[in-house]
């Protein structure tokens, strides 16, 4: 879902992203995706700001939705909880 996020950037991935996030927390979800590309070279910081920069998503439609939410809700949840995960690199 990061590396989806990170290098396509669609709706349906931020989505994805913060469904998840709901369950297993947005720490939790980067540190396996740090897991599992320990042997790959990623900017830390890129994935980070790739995971607030909503500007390609948001000429897409909002995907079809099996639970009612907002495009807002999404976008207002990773700008309040980046930042934090900036601090804990």
């Amino acid at each position: 879902m990061v590396n989806a996020v990170a290098t396509r950037g669609s709706r349906r991935d931020f989505v994805d992203l913060y469904v998840a996030a709901q369950h297993y927390g947005l720490g939790e979800i980067l540190r396996w995706f740090e897991a599992k590309f320990a042997s790959t070279p990623y900017d830390r910081v890129h994935i980070l700001k790739a995971l607030m920069y909503f500007k390609d998503a948001e000429e897409q439609a909002l995907p079809d939705m099996l639970l009612p939410m907002e495009w807002s809700e999404v976008t207002r949840f990773l700008v309040s909880k980046v930042p934090r995960l900036s601090r804990l690199g």
